[in-house]
């Protein structure tokens, strides 16, 4: 479309002609936002509840917000992010993030813990301080551990046991798998067991000495 536009100087007419560009007509923007409204007994459920999912000490600690909703009927329209972010908003303090996932994971037999984080194709090698499951973990073996340093990482699928480290090393890495004290009640009792043997080694060198000496001078 063109408008025209003319304008007279003495007895001339001058007509400018031009391109009319009508408004552009903008369609209509959605804005999709997170429902904010909380019911009171969300609030209630996830003060309750938070505590039973979080494990660890002072700045490891680590609550596992995915289990939480997952078993929380009054939460069951949440997602673990949005319940992170409400129960910071309520002032909690004593909970922590979600932990990262150890995947494919095997004990090895000198207790420490192999497998990948997250999905990452590298092999990481953890040594364990100790290891747990939650009370609503329905698996028999553990459900996380506490890495040296208290770093808190959930145990994934389990990619099956691996061999012990070292087989020569046996009395003491197969009581750490076994439990991880044994090995260090073994290290303790054996110090202790040498002076007896010793001991015991020592009196009957003096017994055949003298049984000798009075054979000899009979």
């Amino acid at each position: 479309m063109r408008h025209v536009i003319g304008t007279q100087i003495g007895g001339t007419v001058f007509v400018l002609l031009g391109a009319f560009r009508p408004p552009l007509l903008r369609a209509p923007t959605t804005i999709l936002c997170e429902l904010t409204s909380w019911a009171p007994q969300e609030d209630w459920a996830l003060q309750d509840r938070a505590p039973q999912f979080t494990v660890g000490r002072g700045g490891s600690q680590a609550t596992f917000w995915s289990a939480l909703t997952a078993s929380t009927p009054e939460l069951a329209g949440r997602t673990p992010e949005e319940c992170e972010r409400r129960l910071r908003e309520l002032g909690a303090t004593v909970v922590g993030r979600q932990p990262r996932v150890l995947e494919d994971w095997s004990r090895l037999g000198d207790g420490r813990y192999t497998g990948h984080l997250d999905g990452d194709s590298s092999t990481v090698w953890l040594t364990v301080a100790c290891e747990g499951r939650l009370a609503s973990d329905p698996r028999t073996e553990p459900g996380y551990i506490e890495a040296v340093g208290g770093t808190i990482y959930e145990l994934s699928r389990s990619g099956g046991a691996a061999p012990a480290v070292a087989e020569a090393d046996s009395g003491v890495g197969g009581a750490a798998a076994a439990g991880g004290g044994g090995a260090l009640q073994q290290q303790l009792a054996l110090p202790l067991a040498l002076p007896q043997q010793a001991v015991a080694a020592l009196g009957a060198a003096i017994l055949a000495g003298s049984l000798g000496f009075g054979l000899g001078t009979a």
